[in-house]
């Protein structure tokens, strides 16, 4: 269900999921669903498991006990790469009951990281809640798309140069030299893709390949995230100085792109939904379709700045260091307090 609402098809020829470039093949093993994700940011493992029994019960009314035997567990699986999800079931006042240190444990949004080639994610589960259905989307989400956004900047390798080829890779308008790489930082102009192709037979032999996984990155990148009914022709590419990019979509206003963070200055993917829909366009299930980074626990809409154009100024929780990424203040958030004190 979640890889539907994520615009994922059914594709019979290869036996599995697609959006555009992206692809999702998935087997059964041992009692888990493992998805393998093939796209122009590269090959990505999702293992998702299902717990028997709930981490809070009759026979074990604290949580946390159950969920450092969980932690403990993951901490013994460190060599099995990729994301993994444990769903563990619960019932509506379960969720409303748990408070926000338990939250921290046992029910993380999927960007917190034992190793650096995993994240991990527990998330409660319950066929009569949507909000189940929601976190998993928003997990599938951010090992989908945030690889893509992280991947926004292309070098390829032009091997030798000489003068007359230097100085067309010099003149093109979204590309510039250094060395003996080509750093592409936005996508492609017509004309820039047709001298680029024109030069292949001087070029390494990977070179047409290459550009035509550059394509489909940058085809990835100009799809609107919230409503892929709109056209990547209707999307505003923008670089900025610090080495960031944001994409607007002129259809529906939304924006989706990096950020830098405050505390420890690495890249935040994120997306935000646009407020100007037009009417009849709306989906009727757009759960998980709201966020790719989670938002700081303590911020409420007053605290934020709002957002008119730009970057998305919303307070995010950084994936490389788990931090809020702009504020201290907030002393009812556990990561806001913690680096406050």
């Amino acid at each position: 269900k979640s890889i539907d609402w994520l615009g994922f098809e059914y594709d019979t020829a290869i036996g599995g999921y697609r959006r555009g470039p992206s692809s999702i093949d998935y087997t059964l093993s041992d009692g888990a669903t493992l998805l393998k994700v093939v796209d122009p940011a590269g090959t990505r493992h999702i293992r998702v498991v299902g717990l028997a029994t709930p981490l809070r019960s009759v026979n074990q009314p604290d949580p946390l006990c159950a969920a450092r035997m969980l932690d403990n567990w993951l901490n013994e699986h460190r060599n099995e790469t990729g994301a993994i999800a444990v769903l563990h079931p619960v019932d509506a006042s379960d969720i409303l009951n748990t408070d926000y240190h338990e939250r921290t444990l046992i029910d993380h949004t999927g960007i917190d990281s034992l190793e650096p080639s995993r994240t991990w994610a527990v998330i409660p589960a319950t066929p009569l809640l949507i909000d189940s259905v929601e976190r998993v989307t928003r997990f599938l989400r951010w090992h989908l798309t945030a690889p893509l956004y992280l991947s926004n900047v292309v070098r390829l390798a032009c091997g030798d140069i000489d003068r007359n080829d230097k100085k067309i890779l010099e003149g093109l308008s979204s590309c510039h030299l250094d060395g003996r790489d080509l750093v592409v930082e936005a996508p492609l102009s017509t004309q820039d893709r047709q001298l680029l192709k024109e030069m292949a037979m001087r070029r390494p032999l990977r070179w047409l390949v290459d550009i035509e996984r550059l394509e489909a990155l940058h085809e990835a990148l100009l799809q609107c995230p919230v409503y892929p009914t709109h056209r990547a022709t209707h999307t505003r590419f923008e670089r900025r100085d610090n080495g960031t990019f944001v994409c607007s979509c002129a259809s529906c206003k939304s924006e989706w792109g990096t950020n830098i963070c405050g505390a420890c200055g690495s890249s935040i993917p994120f997306i935000k939904p646009g407020k100007a829909v037009p009417d009849g366009e709306l989906p009727s299930e757009f759960f998980g379709g709201d966020l790719l980074a989670s938002l700081c626990e303590g911020a409420t809409a007053a605290d934020v700045e709002p957002v008119t154009s730009g970057p998305d100024l919303r307070v995010l929780v950084c994936p490389n260091c788990r931090s809020c990424s702009k504020s201290s203040r907030f002393t009812n958030c556990g990561r806001c307090s913690g680096r406050a004190s």
